[in-house]
């Protein structure tokens, strides 16, 4: 479970960032094995696949194939899911077509029967991302707004359709964070933020009457600088506290905690896994800040970081503090991160000129 004041910013980051498999799963899976076997039955193998490597991906842990490459077909091809050649961003909206809760299945692993559209459901994204490139369809990610909604907000399409993070975002909060757009959107492969926002902008106006104006611009904005030579310390989280799968990844990982001045272990936190570079991008979102990295080496190995937060304010505002999280991080990584002022590219959003809504 995503801590609720994180999931409201992060979304479905954390489905995109690959969170790492619970034991539950591996467990489950091993006593269906069992039980199967005290049954007197051999375990099913799982069917082969034929599907790209992309879209046929296996979830360790679990013991299942996930194939998206029927699915993602039949929405190009019979529900509109793709784009023209004059276009770079398209926004699919409800009502949805079944091959989509089939894709939703098959991604979540939800029975087709559960999913519903009736009322917004916690375990259901209520909007995806995709791709488009020359291959055709791909799926990105799954939008969790929280609390549920039909839609997500402005800020969530941004980030996982567009690529733009929300310290990368200012103006109408409102705007950005409370409104509540429903449908899919694709985008075209390779298309920069600066060729789509303007398209974000029309589809906004034209189909949800929704008049905004995007820009961005280069300002002046502290940022933090990433210095010093990398060098891993492990934080020392008592045993009774480690997340039972993840106990071996300090093998072939540097596993980081991220937290404010004390460190609030729920035993429900979601780890991502990823290069150095996603994890600045992780950490600049978490203190709501652009970070800059002048780090000439960084780690070798692959990083495995986990957010703690609190679930009560002010606590849980705390645990963002910029200056507290990143005299956590020096201590685990040995590096230097200094306040300046630099000039970074910011998306403003605002309410069109003459548009009172």
């Amino acid at each position: 479970m995503i801590p609720s004041s994180l999931a409201s910013r992060i979304g479905a980051r954390y489905v995109s960032r690959r969170p790492t498999i619970k034991a539950a799963g591996l467990l489950l899976v091993i006593g269906a094995a069992i039980v199967l076997s005290l049954a007197g039955k051999e375990p099913v193998a799982a069917e082969k696949t034929t599907a790209p490597a992309e879209t046929a991906i296996l979830a360790q842990g679990y013991g299942w194939q996930r194939d998206e490459a029927p699915f993602l077909r039949i929405l190009a091809k019979d529900s509109g899911y793709r784009l023209r050649e004059d276009e770079d961003l398209r926004r699919m909206p409800p009502p949805f077509p079944t091959a989509r809760d089939e894709l939703i299945g098959e991604v979540f692993r939800r029975d087709i029967f559960e999913i519903s559209h009736r009322l917004p459901d916690p375990r259901t994204p209520a909007a995806l991302a995709f791709g488009w490139s020359g291959e055709g369809l791909h799926y990105k990610s799954g939008m969790f707004p929280f609390p549920p909604k039909n839609g997500v907000a402005l800020s969530m399409i941004l980030e996982q359709v567009l690529g733009i993070r929300r310290n990368q975002v200012e103006g109408d909060d409102n705007l950005i964070d409370k409104s509540v757009i429903a449908g899919d959107w694709i985008v075209r492969q390779g298309a920069s933020p600066e060729q789509t926002i303007q398209q974000l902008a029309t589809i906004l106006k034209d189909q949800l009457d929704l008049p905004i104006g995007l820009e961005f611009a280069e300002v002046e904005r502290p940022v933090y600088v990433i210095s010093g030579t990398y060098r891993y310390t492990p934080y020392d989280v008592p045993e009774k506290d480690q997340p039972a799968a993840f106990a071996h990844h300090h093998l072939t990982h540097d596993m980081i905690k991220i937290f404010g001045a004390e460190i609030f272990v729920r035993h429900n936190e979601g780890s991502y896994e990823g290069s150095y570079d996603e994890f600045v991008e992780a950490l600049a979102e978490w203190i709501r800040m652009p970070i800059v990295s002048e780090v000439k080496q960084p780690p070798s190995r692959p990083l495995l970081w986990t957010p703690y937060e609190h679930t009560t304010e002010p606590d849980a505002r705390a645990d963002h503090d910029p200056e507290a999280v990143l005299a956590t991080i020096a201590a685990q990584t040995g590096l230097h991160f200094d306040k300046q002022s630099r000039k970074v590219k910011i998306l403003f959003v605002r309410r069109a000129a003459g548009e009172g809504k």
